[in-house]
């Protein structure tokens, strides 16, 4: 794929909009003046989130991507070396979400071997790794911003969020692919029938589980809310807005 292609890739993506605009989410908590860094950040995270996609899309046997996922990994890297020399100590945090996100397949194994609410926290976390990278990089370029320790813990909180309610919403598709979901495992603790993804989506589980959605969101907007309001913390409010709506539905 030429980088004429690649764009256009890009450009055609229809996930959530803050997928283009990742780093940028977290503008307000550094002191960086230079926008070209963030513009940078965010292109290179817009790459990684559609390697995600695209690595999602071949493990389920869907299509073969691994020339678009190499070039997708490549541009990323390409991008991020216009920001960072490649002796820089940022590779170390990204080499290391590379492995967290490597491992995620056999996490997945762990949680269905010995599901507990800590293994499936370590597998969300493995699934976002690389949505850290831009953390990552921001901590890098500012050192001496005061916020990090909280906003880490809020961005962790909000990915454990972001699965839980992932696994609600693929419900249906996931009890036919077999894939570890965290909303089937407490079904089948609950009920005695066979998988019905009619009935989950009306039980008082599926209450349950988009409630704790939304209690580990409004934990995620604590450790941030006296920092100021943020594009990351309109993006939290409109998240557990949009499970609202589906918890009202």
């Amino acid at each position: 794929m030429n980088q004429t292609q690649l764009d256009q890739l890009l450009i055609e993506d229809v996930s959530p909009h803050f997928y283009r605009h990742y780093a940028s989410l977290f503008q307000h908590y550094f002191n960086l003046e230079n926008q070209g860094i963030y513009r940078t950040l965010d292109k290179a995270g817009h790459c990684l989130f559609q390697l995600v996609m695209h690595i999602d899309r071949q493990e389920d046997n869907f299509e073969d991507n691994t020339a678009l996922c190499l070039d997708l990994q490549l541009e990323s890297i390409l991008l991020l070396s216009e920001l960072f020399s490649t002796d820089h100590a940022f590779w170390q945090d990204f080499r290391y979400a590379q492995s967290l996100f490597g491992k995620r397949q056999l996490l997945e194994k762990r949680c269905q071997s010995y599901p507990s609410i800590k293994n499936y926290r370590h597998l969300a976390q493995s699934k976002a790794a690389l949505a850290s990278v831009a953390l990552h990089a921001l901590k890098h370029l500012d050192a001496s911003t005061s916020a990090l320790k909280g906003l880490e813990r809020s961005h962790a909180l909000f990915t454990e969020a972001f699965q839980l309610y992932d696994d609600c919403c693929d419900f249906r598709e996931d009890s036919i692919n077999g894939q570890f979901n965290w909303a089937i495992y407490r079904y089948r603790l609950h009920y005695e029938h066979e998988l019905d993804p009619a009935h989950f989506f009306s039980s008082v589980l599926f209450n349950e589980l988009m409630l704790q959605v939304i209690e580990t969101i409004k934990n995620a907007q604590s450790l941030v809310h006296a920092m100021g309001d943020s594009h990351y913390s309109t993006m939290l409010e409109e998240f557990k807005a949009s499970v609202k709506r589906t918890l009202a539905n």
